[in-house]
């Protein structure tokens, strides 16, 4: 088995083209959408006593474009989240990572999930900082990603 490693950039670049392909697929589904509604207009006598075979095409044509319409949106959301998540892993990994140094005589840090919070002291490989109750909390320096 030959497994070549892709690199963040290569997938991101992937996610995005997917993305684009079915923005297309979505756009076609909302075209087939509208012809199939054209379709159903020009019938004379449409309803429970008109054409059954043209009320079939009408119906089969809606379902079709209804099909294609969620297979699009469902294909559209998974790139979409796929290039989101693979954007930010580059930025992750671009980030530069702060060390004790920077961050002594910082008061306040900004932690990538909790925001920014009030410094309490520096620790040699992580701060720990007011958690707003009568304990602190400690943040790893690979973390933090903003100073004050």
């Amino acid at each position: 088995m030959n497994e070549t490693k892709r690199t963040l950039e290569e997938k991101l670049e992937w996610a995005s083209e997917g993305k684009e392909r079915w923005q297309q697929r979505l756009t076609d589904a909302e075209n087939k959408t509208t012809r199939a509604s054209e379709m159903g207009g020009g019938i004379l006598g449409f309803g429970a006593s008109g054409n059954q075979r043209a009320a079939k095409q009408v119906r089969s044509a809606f379902g079709s474009a209804d099909r294609a319409y969620r297979e699009a949106t469902e294909k559209l959301e998974y790139f979409t989240n796929k290039a989101r998540g693979y954007s930010a892993r580059i930025q992750e990994r671009d980030r530069v990572q702060l060390g004790r140094e920077q961050i002594l005589g910082a008061s306040w840090v900004k932690h990538k999930s909790y925001g920014w919070r009030k410094v309490v002291r520096v620790n040699a490989k992580s701060v720990s900082v007011d958690s707003g109750y009568s304990w602190v909390d400690r943040i790893e320096f690979a973390g933090i990603i903003e100073v004050r």
